[in-house]
């Protein structure tokens, strides 16, 4: 009997414990008596009249939240407000750069902050309610009072008073808030002087779009240039987090080009003229309430700060100001899915975009300090980005057009993001990361009936790819070319992390003299085979533009590699010409 006893579910013990609620019967309820709630009641049959339990009767839906309305007549004064540029103390502040057209002001049921675009609508309210703590309340006030018909229709205004109230909370802290980040903030710096002319606006812009966009992607070209046309008539009166993404703009593009190309488009130093608008993007991240931001613009103008100063910082602290930029986007629901599903295409693209590319910077940076603190773990469910673009995908876009089978501008982060969605699942990196992570993976897989991902499963997209994508790349193409070798250079650096990790526990190796002999440099230097990859030449012509990212991505676990096999190895004399031959 022991052996056959099969605990219940956990969902039936719930629903047998939980005792059903018994409601006043109709009669009592119309009277506003007093009922005992036993069918039929005392008054019922004191007086001789039919019991009628309320449960039987269709709930009636209740009056819809009045403060609701008061909202959206807020929201529509304030939109007013807003186009006639009278300044005002706003219930919500500003939470996107955009301009609102005059059919979004008035349609106030539509608006939901003063020029913020419907996306950020579905940041507010279509986040996931099991992440958020609130969500989370509100859900069991719910199953408590099962007679609130309209919880989904004042949840919106809930959290709506709920941030208002923290915001004004805090508001006379907000300067303490900013010097855990940015020291003291200079509030009453002008920022319009420190943009450069309008010509040199477009020639910043030309060169972000050369050298940096198509290795980010963080941005919608097609928007966010028509955006920046309309604020160039005057810049004084822009928008906190559009001023903050223009400087972003600036410091990276700058950091792409060399110290004489900077003398001749500005007439000063590079570092100068970086550490200028490394200031002026500072301050105007400060301006748009980076650390209680909900808005891309402001989230995507921190990364490309942190980009342009990583030269110059130290990892350590780079690292734990990025972590700051990482729990924005997880505020935001930018590593769920299921959030990033429910924004519009152009918004949810965007989206996983930009969280792709601060895991890899994440983890980029967590290489170089401490490997084990990287991001890039199977704790997230955020989609890869599509290879498709950025004229494909408009505001009004409302399905997603069919992914293309052939390379796009999109292309570089989409390898890069499809690469890296493996290996965060590989046992070998979980073993770097975290070993409790691989077990977990392990017995995953296992009940999948199959094992974790590893050096096959890499080496099999490998294939895929060279066979799909990078056979119809031109290596004329200065992106093409960017992309054959980084893919090739990043897939060989993982087989060698997985070739350390199969003989990190393996015995000691046999002593010098009846090690193999070195192979022929010409054949290459590494073992095993498929560490030969050669890095791409940093002075050619064609990757001039993207050598900032080339240099961060220097292969020195390779060249380690290689200094150790040289080590360990004999080399005949016969062979020293041709092994100094063989070094880059």
């Amino acid at each position: 009997m022991a052996d056959s006893y099969k605990p219940a579910p956990l969902d039936a013990i719930r629903v047998a414990t939980k005792p059903q609620r018994v409601l006043a019967c109709q009669l009592c309820q119309q009277r506003k008596v007093k009922c005992d709630r036993k069918f039929p009641c005392t008054n019922c049959v004191r007086g001789k009249a039919q019991c009628v339990p309320a449960t039987l009767l269709p709930r009636q839906r209740r009056r819809r939240f009045p403060e609701r309305e008061l909202l959206a007549r807020i929201r529509h004064y304030e939109a007013v407000l807003q186009q006639h540029k009278i300044k005002f103390d706003p219930l919500h502040p500003p939470a996107s750069a955009g301009t609102p057209t005059e059919s979004t002001a008035g349609s106030p049921e539509t608006l939901v902050d003063p020029g913020t675009p419907d996306t950020t609508r579905t940041d507010v309210s279509g986040q996931d309610k099991a992440t958020r703590p609130r969500a989370i309340y509100y859900k069991t006030v719910e199953s408590e009072d099962e007679e609130d018909d309209d919880f989904d229709d004042g949840n919106e205004l809930r959290v709506s008073i709920l941030r208002t109230t923290w915001d004004r909370a805090f508001r006379d802290g907000s300067e303490t808030s900013y010097h855990l980040l940015f020291g003291s903030p200079a509030r009453s710096v002008d920022l319009a002087p420190f943009h450069p002319d309008q010509g040199k606006i477009f020639r910043l812009w030309q060169i972000y779009l050369d050298n940096v966009n198509p290795l980010l992607k963080v941005t919608h070209v097609p928007t966010l240039q028509a955006r920046i046309v309309d604020a160039m008539g005057d810049l004084s009166n822009i928008s906190a987090s559009l001023e903050a993404l223009l400087f972003g703009i600036y410091c990276v593009a700058i950091l792409s080009i060399s110290d004489e190309q900077c003398r001749t488009l500005f007439g000063s130093p590079k570092k100068e003229v970086l550490s200028g608008y490394q200031f002026a993007c500072r301050q105007a991240l400060v301006n748009c309430n980076i650390l209680q931001t909900s808005d891309r613009d402001a989230l995507t103008a921190l990364f490309l700060n942190l980009i342009s100063v990583r030269l110059d910082t130290d990892p350590r602290s780079l690292s734990s100001t990025l972590a700051v930029a990482i729990r924005l986007a997880q505020g935001m629901g930018y590593h769920n899915e299921a959030n990033n599903a429910k924004a519009p295409p152009l918004e949810a693209e965007m989206r996983r975009r930009l969280w792709w590319a601060l895991v890899v910077f994440d983890n980029r940076i967590c290489e170089m300090l401490n490997y084990k603190t990287a991001t890039l773990a199977p704790t997230w469910t955020c989609g890869t980005p599509l290879n498709l673009n950025d004229f494909e995908l408009l505001p009004e876009t409302k399905t997603l057009p069919p992914v293309s089978d052939r390379p796009t501008e999109a292309l570089f982060v989409v390898l890069r993001s499809q690469l890296s969605d493996l290996i965060r699942h590989c046992a070998f990196h979980l073993d770097f990361i975290d070993p409790l992570l691989s077990t977990l993976a392990h017995a995953k897989t296992a009940a999948a009936g199959a094992p974790p991902p590893g050096a096959r499963e890499l080496l099999d997209l490998q294939r895929r790819i060279e066979d799909h994508t990078l056979a119809l790349c031109d290596p004329a193409n200065p992106l093409h070319f960017m992309t054959l070798w980084t893919t090739r250079g990043y897939i060989a650096r993982n087989l060698l992390l997985e070739h350390c990790s199969r003989h990190a526990a393996a015995p000691a190796p046999a002593p010098p003299d009846h090690q193999p002999l070195l192979p022929d440099p010409s054949a290459g230097l590494a073992h095993p085979p498929h560490a030969r990859v050669r890095h791409p030449p940093h002075d050619l012509p064609l990757t001039q533009g993207y050598r900032w990212h080339a240099h961060f991505h220097f292969p020195f676990l390779a060249y380690t590699f290689i200094v150790q096999h040289l080590r360990k190895r004999r080399i005949p004399p016969r062979r020293s010409r041709s092994t100094r031959r063989g070094w880059p």
